[in-house]
């Protein structure tokens, strides 16, 4: 996969970055401190899940949604069609993760 670490990717250092952590195994902090400046588990699924929407894989997009996104990305729409299936039957971080990044890997 091409979401992997931060080094080469094009997508860090963006929204993405939760997704593609989650992708890689690593959830933000469950708690933090007052005053704290550390990144919250809770960010990281509500970034996710604004990812998702972006991306047109959340519950709420539509196939005719996927099919405009897919073709403004220019990647299979196919693509999308298995991430939204994948984000509908499991909301565990990690294959929130995994859904998002195949898109991500999937644009040029």
């Amino acid at each position: 996969m091409l979401v992997q670490d931060g080094r080469d990717n094009p997508f860090s250092g963006t929204y993405f970055d939760a997704a593609i952590d989650a992708h890689n195994g690593r959830s933000w902090h469950l708690p933090s401190m007052p005053g704290s400046l550390e990144p919250r588990f809770q960010t990281q699924q509500r970034q996710m899940d604004r990812a998702a929407l972006l991306l047109a894989i959340d519950g709420a997009s539509d196939q005719r949604q996927r099919e405009q996104t897919a073709h403004i990305l220019s990647i299979p729409g196919q693509i999308l069609h298995d991430s939204a299936a994948v984000l509908a039957n499991q909301r565990v971080y990690s294959v929130m993760g995994d859904g998002i990044c195949s898109v991500l890997d999937a644009i040029a």
